[in-house]
Order: structure tokens, then sequence, then C-alpha cells
């Protein structure tokens, strides 16, 4: 899951794809629906090896929150990359990384439907990038 944007204009650097992050941000906020959410556990086919008290206490909202706050731009000449930070771990477990969890959620699994909420979100950007540029030179 990343939005790849090719550019020629060298305005947009890095500091375009930060404020593009930031209008991912308030569309995940304005558009999630928690009742579509199903625990992640369950992605995870509640392997006894993932099973703590810890699971219980985060959401699937909070995991989907905690990917779309580590999106990270990549700048590579001529092309902008946003993606979630393959870096960073489920807080409390060092062996699932986030990135993961949330393409699952995304995505689901063969017994259990996706709620592709992020995917959504970088495709309606994608699809009116044109729009999001003319807003950012504006200074919108």
């Amino acid at each position: 899951m990343k939005l790849e944007i090719t550019y020629s204009n060298e305005l947009l650097t890095k500091q375009f794809g930060n404020w593009l992050i930031n209008k991912i941000n308030d569309l995940f906020i304005q558009r999630i629906n928690k009742s579509k959410l199903i625990p992640w556990d369950i992605y995870l086919n509640q392997e006894p090896s993932y099973k703590s008290i810890y699971l219980k206490k985060i959401s699937t909202f909070d995991i989907l929150m905690i990917g779309i706050r580590n999106l990270v731009c990549d700048d590579i000449p001529g092309k902008l990359i946003i993606k979630i930070d393959p870096n960073q771990y489920v807080p409390g477990l060092d062996r699932i990384r986030i990135n993961s969890i949330c393409k699952l959620i995304t995505y689901g699994n063969t017994s259990i439907k996706g709620y592709p909420i992020i995917l959504d979100i970088l495709n309606e950007i994608a699809d009116n990038i044109d729009n999001y540029i003319e807003q950012y030179m504006e200074g919108v």
C-alpha cells in the first residue's frame, strides 16, 4: 500500500509529500467507520504465540491510526512515494510490523473481508492529484 507520485515540477518535494500526508491523516479521521472494523488479532488466526493481554487493549482503529501516523515520504528524483514506515512495529509486539497488519486489515484474508479505508484514501488522492497539487501551490 503506497502512493507514488511522478512529477516534473521541482516545487513538488518532500515538503509537498509531508503536506499530502497531513491531508491523508485528515481524510482518514473524517472517513473512518468504526462499526466496520473487525478486531485485528482475528486476522492472525489467533495464533497462541501472539496472545497477550496487550492485544485486547489495542483496537483495530488504534492499529490503523498508528499506520496513518507513521506514513513516510521518500523523495526519489522525479518521484514521491508515500507509505507506512516499514520499520515500525505494533507497540508491545516486536515481531509484527504495522504495515503488515494494516495490509491485513485492508485486504483481509481467505476467511475475513478487509476494510480498505487507507487504500481508498490513497486511491482518491491519486485520482485527484492535480487538485491537491493546485491546493498546495496556492498555499491552501
